[in-house]
């Protein structure tokens, strides 16, 4: 009909899959809209597959003026959109899992994060001590004694690089990814080269994309604050 659809690719596509078939299929899915797998038992919402900017993912509700932010959770690398029902969409949006109280004090979380799925101890503190699941493990699935059991494993030798948890959402001013990343010193929101910290009140599991974009402006506010002192004295220096 003349109307132009964009459709995202998946990662894992090889250069040999990507036929005409294929790419008639993929505009054919985006342009129906999303699918309704079925009603969440709980709430009566709808249970819905979609496919995004960034992939396909499932959402509770459809979006609306009263609930402008449907809770979401992305597909897994290497789900397929076809394999998934009711029941295991019901599993994806219940992430992350809480498996229990650890020891020390803190929950036993698990998800899937950016890099893969992980189980993590989320410490009183606000800090969060992270193991990767092994191949045979998912967060839909993995126990608490086998979680338990990974988190007492030491860490790889060596500083850790920043863990991330999940993309928050595109930033308004550009679109960009907003990540949120768990480093050295706690976790904190990326967005290009500007990183912020979280309040040590602040839930890093309810940090809301709103909320990530106000820590980034006010960070972006206190840098430029700085350069502007430092080129005043610079001045004042040489007169």
């Amino acid at each position: 009909d003349g109307n132009t659809v964009n459709v995202n690719l998946p990662d894992e596509l090889s250069p040999d899959q990507l036929t005409p078939e294929f790419l008639r299929e993929l505009a054919e899915q985006k342009a129906s809209g999303p699918t309704e797998l079925g009603k969440d038992p709980d709430s009566g919402e709808p249970v819905l597959l979609l496919n995004g900017r960034y992939g396909w993912f499932v959402q509770l509700g459809e979006a609306s003026d009263d609930n402008p932010k449907p809770k979401r959770q992305s597909l897994p690398r290497g789900m397929s959109p076809d394999d998934v029902d009711l029941d295991l969409a019901l599993k994806l949006l219940s992430l992350p899992r809480d498996l229990g109280a650890h020891p020390e004090g803190g929950r036993v979380i698990t998800t899937y994060g950016p890099h893969g799925p992980y189980v993590a101890h989320a410490k009183e503190d606000g800090k969060r001590d992270f193991r990767s699941l092994p191949k045979e493990k998912t967060p839909l699935d993995v126990t608490f004694d086998e979680a338990m059991e990974l988190l007492r494993q030491p860490k790889k030798r060596g500083r850790a690089a920043a863990q991330a948890l999940r993309e928050i959402g595109p930033h308004p001013a550009d679109g960009e990814p907003i990540q949120l990343l768990d480093g050295r010193y706690g976790p904190y929101v990326k967005h290009g080269k500007i990183n912020a910290s979280l309040p040590k009140d602040q839930d890093p599991d309810k940090l809301t994309l709103e909320q990530a974009v106000e820590l980034l402006a006010a960070k972006a506010a206190k840098g430029s604050s700085k350069r502007g002192k430092g080129r005043s004295r610079s001045k004042k220096k040489g007169s």
